[in-house]
């Protein structure tokens, strides 16, 4: 986590050995680049956890990163079909375009099963 004059590294339990090698190895790229003003952290202190939003309790595992509680599932997000917007992205021309389609209550038969 890059908060400016301190560089945060966090290694979940689970993280293998090259993964904890990366982690360090950009941070410190970050903290090199910043002319020694910047420190590493490695620790998650109240800060960290404050400025990415949310707590140890929040991590999931590696296995099981969409796994949530019947009670939790969509309780932060309230769906509205009039909402919904529907786009294509091809690249048939050469270049990669997007679309937009459609906008407002969406249909499975609204999807081109060729693209």
């Amino acid at each position: 986590l890059d908060a400016g004059l301190k560089i945060y590294l966090w290694v979940g339990d689970q993280a293998n050995a090259f993964e904890k090698s990366k982690g360090a190895n950009l941070q410190s790229n970050i903290v090199g680049s910043r002319q020694g003003k910047a420190k590493k952290v490695n620790v998650a202190d109240d800060e960290f956890w404050s400025k990415l939003g949310g707590s140890i309790d929040d991590v999931k595992g590696a296995d099981s990163p969409y796994e949530l509680d019947e009670n939790e599932a969509g309780k932060d997000e309230a769906l509205k079909p009039e909402t919904i917007q529907l786009y294509r992205i091809s690249d048939e021309s050469g270049a990669v375009q997007m679309t937009k389609e459609h906008e407002g209550p969406a249909k499975w038969e609204m999807l081109d099963p060729s693209d």
